[in-house]
């Protein structure tokens, strides 16, 4: 054996390309049978190659599938449309030599990606007997990253021995209720895994209990780098407030865990860079945001209920005041339940107009803008062209991408030409396309605009005689064009004469597609006929005689060749 094969980190480096696929990305040791066979060719080689395949486990199974057949049994199989999971129980108490067969292997287990997973299931009474190993040290002492997402809560007590003072990713969720003795498992992870780094806990929705725990755990951790949790109470932001290393902030905020905080303290967080907020109202959720104070590159906020179009204008206001104008880089502003078709906007509810979104338009650094509301929208070509003047460097811009515009405004054909030519970044665009009376195939070309490939016009009307136009500006705006997207979600399908728009633009993309292969080779016969001496063409195709200002000759192009005659002036 060659001696580089002797050292350690070569032979740890080489297992673990091994590991990833071919993309060298993901980690898939469970799924390359040349590591087992790597560890059997000779000892040298044993050690570093069942290090990489127990590096990470997908579930727990793999485990008691090492023991001997008498120890464990097919428990039961669960089926479902997507896939056949077996669940693993055992027939007896492991005895200790048994226990220490185990943790000859859960040593060497670094990433827990999930509990239950459809790959493999232990079942309760199987987890309950792991709960109790015969020893005192750790049964994962080297395990760094756990996702625990068992919505059985008989199992949880076995987090126990997961989690260790190396764990510094932490993910709880799935489940599915917490009582008082679940609660008292949660707490005494700070104990437990006291070097937290990132954590994030899914606690049921619409239950509160868990806020103070959950708060408590968070304010016992100084090195959190990214937290997402789903309730926190005033207490637990102020403590995040201190940390110098919290990038990430993913909460719901519940003004009745804030109460005591709101109005009276200021939120700093000095290396915060995206911040996720989830308020079921957001007037009292503007309260709190003129409390931050944060320089910030991504701000995604989810509100719910319907508040008026001034209480949204207020918000982008305290967005305003609170955030650094400079630093901001990607706004998402989401209301919850659209996707419901139940839930309908008031019929009091007046339309986005400029004015209620304006205020956003101090982030001149903004590259993608995601607005998805249920009310209605009445923006046209100068309101979107001064929202693109003030975004140059937008990447993508998304208005109501879930239920439409519903309203008989939008960007004219002409409006959009401008608003691609400010924005010269922009890739996805989502936004209504006023086509009413554009009948007519423009003969003025404004030639290619975009290189992007795509464009949703949401619910945009669009009338049968103005496909053929359409198909035409677009090919030559959109040279690459390949999709376009028209009354495609489940709102927007179910309203009236949505079958016959979403018909006819599905019409306009077939013929979109046949003009741009038409576009693309008049472009290759351009650059390959390159006609001299001044000649003039009468037309952008190659094929299409063409008369020099003399009068006296003709230029042919036919593909690669050429060929001029020379006419005489008869008198």
């Amino acid at each position: 054996m060659h001696n580089a094969l002797h050292i350690q980190e070569i032979l740890s480096n080489v297992f673990n390309r091994v590991c990833t696929d071919r993309g060298g990305f993901e980690w898939q040791p469970n799924l390359n049978p040349s590591l087992a066979a790597l560890a059997r060719t000779c000892r040298a080689f044993q050690e570093p190659a069942l290090d990489a395949l127990w590096f990470q486990l997908d579930d727990l199974t793999p485990l008691l599938k090492c023991l001997t057949k008498d120890v464990w049994t097919l428990f039961a199989t669960v089926q479902t449309s997507q896939c056949r999971t077996e669940v693993i129980g055992i027939r007896r108490a492991l005895s200790e030599s048994e226990w220490g067969i185990l943790q000859s292997y859960t040593r060497r287990i670094r990433v827990i990606a999930s509990i239950n997973s459809p790959t493999g299931q232990l079942a309760e009474t199987t987890m309950q007997a792991l709960c109790y190993p015969p020893m005192v040290s750790p049964l994962f002492p080297n395990l760094y990253r756990l996702k625990w997402n068992d919505f059985r809560p008989e199992t949880l007590p076995f987090i126990r021995q997961l989690a260790g003072p190396k764990v510094t990713n932490l993910i709880i969720g799935d489940l599915t209720s917490l009582g008082p003795a679940e609660l008292s498992i949660l707490g005494s992870l700070r104990h437990l895994c006291p070097h937290v780094k990132e954590v994030q806990i899914l606690t049921p929705k619409n239950d509160t209990l868990p806020t103070d725990i959950v708060s408590e755990l968070l304010c016992s951790w100084t090195d959190l780098q990214t937290v997402k949790c789903r309730s926190i109470n005033g207490n637990a932001l102020l403590h995040l407030t201190t940390l110098e290393t919290l990038e990430v902030l993913s909460f719901t905020f519940d003004r009745r865990s804030f109460k005591h905080v709101l109005g009276t303290s200021i939120f700093q967080f000095p290396a915060l860079r995206r911040l996720f907020i989830t308020s079921p109202a957001l007037p009292s959720l503007s309260k709190m945001m003129l409390q931050l104070r944060v320089s910030i590159e991504a701000l995604f906020i989810s509100f719910g209920g319907w508040p008026t179009t001034q209480h949204i204008h207020s918000f982008v206001t305290a967005m305003q005041q609170s955030c650094t104008q400079d630093d901001m880089r990607f706004i998402d502003l989401r209301q919850l339940d659209i996707f419901d078709l139940a839930v309908q906007v008031p019929a009091s509810a007046n339309p986005l107009i400029l004015g209620d979104l304006f205020p956003l338009a101090c982030f001149s650094n903004l590259v993608s803008v995601t607005l998805d509301t249920g009310y209605t929208v009445d923006l046209r070509d100068d309101d979107m062209l001064a929202l693109g003047a003030a975004w140059p460097s937008i990447r993508l811009l998304s208005i109501n991408e879930q239920r439409g515009w519903r309203g008989s405004s939008g960007l004219t054909p002409q409006g959009l030409v401008r608003l691609l030519q400010q924005c010269k970044l922009l890739r996805k665009l989502c936004v209504v396309i006023d086509t009413i009376g554009f009948s007519a195939i423009p003969l003025d070309r404004h030639g290619p605009v975009l290189s992007s490939t795509c464009i949703n016009v949401l619910d945009s009307v669009i009338e049968p005689e103005s496909v053929a136009a359409l198909a035409a500006f677009l090919s030559d705006v959109y040279p690459f064009l390949k999709t376009i997207t028209a009354w495609d979600t489940r709102v927007m399908s179910k309203r009236p004469d949505a079958a016959g728009y979403k018909k006819l633009w599905n019409n306009v993309q077939v013929l979109t597609a046949e003009m741009v292969k038409v576009r693309t080779q008049e472009r290759r016969w351009d650059v390959e006929a390159r006609p001299d001496d001044n000649e003039s063409l009468g037309s952008d195709n190659p094929d299409v005689e063409g008369i020099s200002d003399s009068g006296s000759t003709v230029t042919r192009n036919r593909g690669n060749s050429s060929f001029r005659i020379y006419l005489q002036n008869v008198r």
